[in-house]
């Protein structure tokens, strides 16, 4: 996706866990996604998402 320079710009995405949580409460589990600028070398953006448990107790 080509973003243009300006405001804020959102892009949607689908992220899955590297395990499925079964039982038990939620975590935070961490994401890398990467960004690179028209010409530019690749640069990393890092986040955290909740992943929540199959069958919550």
């Amino acid at each position: 996706m080509q973003i243009e320079p300006g405001p804020a710009t959102f892009v949607d995405t689908t992220l899955r866990p590297g395990k499925i949580i079964w039982f038990g409460s939620e975590e935070q589990r961490p994401y890398q996604l990467t960004v690179q600028h028209s010409g530019l070398k690749p640069e990393p953006v890092y986040g955290t998402y909740l992943q929540r448990g199959f069958l919550p107790r």
